[in-house]
């Protein structure tokens, strides 16, 4: 006991360093967004997980809008895109994918795994993927391979932001699926499934201001479709499952309690603050950062589509 107790002497003592965080993520998360993960435990089979997670998915919700079914799954982002891609993706499927950078080629990689034949549209490193070369490449499906279409909003690697609302304006006219990887910009860069996203996934540990442990699918009615006849193996990512255990207000699988707590509380700040004064706070601070990164005399990365959540600057030469 001794032990134990300096232990939580020493756990306490470290909780109170501040950490100043410049890297895309996990971000610094508030005080009431850690203190909300001190709750007891609960029985994630009772009625106060089902109003925990009742809370969190109407949140979510709430952010999201309109239209899409919400799953707030145990796992990291990079869970989310591959629960999007076991459930709508089957072996030998024909997929694009919009890349302009790590996580755009991340997608790619996860639907080659799971045997989808995968077309990319990649951008030059630092600048935003064409609207119109991915409408091009559907123009040219005349026989509707393409069964979705995966793009990333806010591309972390490289500091762009893609313009979504135009690339699925170019995916409008064609039947395929439009996926959005939207892990780093959902809740700072504004994202309306209306424009015509049919599923979209997310993660707790970037604008959303919690640690890492919740990955976020969205799906529309669009998307269901490929879920119901989608033939890849899927066990914890079963959609259909989350879906059948959401109606009991549970998740198939023991959840990260102590996460669902902490986003609770961090989508109650942000509905405090009001959607739209959060994408405008983040437009103040990106562009105070590019202006002050260039008043340094230091160039930035992104050529087009600067990030308002990511700023990437060259390294000088000079510089190790």
């Amino acid at each position: 006991m001794p032990y134990l107790a300096k232990e939580v002497e020493v756990s306490l003592e470290h909780s109170n360093e501040k950490q100043y965080l410049r890297i895309p993520g996990p971000t610094e998360v508030p005080s009431s967004v850690l203190r909300a993960m001190l709750r007891p435990m609960i029985n994630h089979r009772g009625p106060e997980f089902s109003t925990l997670f009742s809370s969190v998915t109407s949140l979510l919700s709430e952010l999201i809008g309109p239209g899409m079914d919400v799953f707030p799954l145990s796992c990291s982002g990079t869970g989310a895109m591959e629960a999007a891609v076991s459930n709508l993706i089957s072996p030998g499927d024909k997929v694009l994918v919009a890349s302009s950078g790590v996580f755009g080629d991340r997608f790619a990689a996860i639907l080659e795994r799971y045997g989808a034949s995968v077309d990319l549209v990649r951008s030059e490193p630092g600048s935003q993927v064409s609207p119109d070369a991915i409408r091009e490449k559907l123009e040219q499906d005349s026989r509707l391979d393409y069964k979705a279409v995966f793009a990333t909003h806010n591309e972390t690697s490289t500091g762009v932001t893609n313009d979504i609302k135009a690339i699925a304006s170019a995916v409008k006219d064609h039947p395929a699926v439009f996926v959005v990887d939207a892990v780093s910009s959902f809740g700072a860069i504004e994202l309306d499934p209306a424009w015509g996203i049919d599923l979209l996934v997310s993660g707790s540990q970037k604008a959303l201001m919690s640690p890492p442990g919740i990955g976020i699918v969205a799906v529309g009615r669009p998307a269901w479709s490929l879920v119901e006849t989608c033939r890849s193996p899927s066990f914890y990512f079963d959609l259909k499952a989350c879906r059948k255990y959401a109606e009991k207000g549970q998740t198939p699988y023991t959840p990260t309690i102590p996460i669902f707590y902490a986003l609770e509380q961090a989508l109650t700040l942000i509905k405090q603050e009001g959607l739209e004064n959060v994408f405008e706070r983040h437009k103040k601070l990106g562009s105070l950062t590019r202006e002050t990164v260039k008043s340094m005399g230091l160039d930035l990365f992104a050529k087009s589509g600067a990030s308002d959540i990511v700023t990437s600057v060259k390294v000088p030469f000079n510089v190790d």
